[in-house]
Formats: C-alpha cells, sequence, structure tokens
C-alpha cells in the first residue's frame, strides 16, 4: 500500500480529470497533442522543479494527454511511457506515428485503393480527416489514406482540441 501511495506521489497526479472528462483547462481528457519543437523535457512532475526523466528530440511527435495541473499536461507516448510536459512545449496539431514496418498510402479510403507512397515505422505525418478504419495524412507534399490499425495517436474521428 505504501509502495502504490509512493508511486502515486511520484507521478504527480494533481487535478486528474477521469477518462471523458473536461480538464481544468476546459478541454476534454484525454485527448492528443504533438510536440511543437525538437526539445521537450519530460519531467517526473507538473513543475520545472520535478526532475526531467528523459528529453523528447522529435517536433510533430504524436502524444495522448492524460491529465492537467495549471501549465502541465501528463503525457503518453505510443510506447506507453508517462511523464508531465509544459504546455508551451505541445502544439494542438495532430500527427500520428507509423507502425507497422510498411504501410501503404492510398488514393482513397479503401483497401483496393492506388497505392500513392509506401511508409515505414517510426514516420511522423500530418492527420487530415478520418473514416471508420481509415486516417487522412500528410507525409511532405503527399497525401493520401492508411489503415487505423498502422498508426498511433488518431483512435477515433475526433476535434483537435488545444493542448
Amino acid at each position: 500500500m505504501i509502495d502504490a501511495l509512493l508511486a502515486f506521489a511520484l507521478l504527480g497526479e494533481p487535478q486528474a480529470a477521469p477518462a471523458g472528462r473536461i480538464g481544468p483547462s476546459g478541454l476534454p481528457v484525454p485527448r492528443y497533442a504533438s510536440l511543437k519543437t525538437n526539445e521537450v523535457n519530460a519531467r517526473q512532475g507538473p513543475s520545472s522543479a520535478h526532475p526531467v526523466l528523459w528529453v523528447y528530440h522529435r517536433a510533430g511527435l504524436p502524444l495522448r494527454i492524460t491529465a492537467e495541473s495549471g501549465n502541465w499536461r501528463r503525457i503518453e507516448d505510443f510506447e506507453g511511457d508517462r511523464a508531465w510536459v509544459h504546455v508551451a512545449t505541445l502544439s494542438p496539431q495532430r500527427t500520428t506515428l507509423i507502425t507497422a514496418q510498411r504501410v501503404a498510402l492510398r488514393a482513397g479510403a479503401k483497401p483496393k485503393s492506388r497505392v500513392r507512397a509506401w511508409l515505414q515505422a517510426g514516420l511522423v505525418a500530418k492527420l487530415l480527416d478520418c473514416k471508420t478504419g481509415w486516417r487522412k495524412l500528410q507525409v511532405g507534399r503527399r497525401t493520401g489514406w492508411a489503415s487505423s490499425a498502422d498508426v498511433w495517436g488518431a483512435p477515433a474521428c475526433e476535434a483537435a482540441p488545444l493542448a
């Protein structure tokens, strides 16, 4: 029990909103956002006084916001790692991360649509639209549809609220 309380205290859970609720910012929690810059400190708790656990080095990386505390957001990345980041380091731009080894970017949201490009695992793409089972992505100047099973950061056709 003491271990559970210690883990709770270390994760910094103040003002954590339950799933499907409106957070203190007035925005839904959980929701998705992306990193604004190429260097973002991931902290143990919701303040600059908390230690840095790691540093993200990838602007555009999609993240799931799971809690809020003042100007801090608890995030979860595609690997399930959780930390706190300052709201100023987040962008409301919705992006996805390609998780499958090789993904067809198709002309339409159908399995037999013409392939416009092949996307590799680890690529970050801008999310433009979605249909059941499909996500419309932009990578550079190319746009097309990819199976929702092959991307992370776009589980539903939701609006993109501010971080």
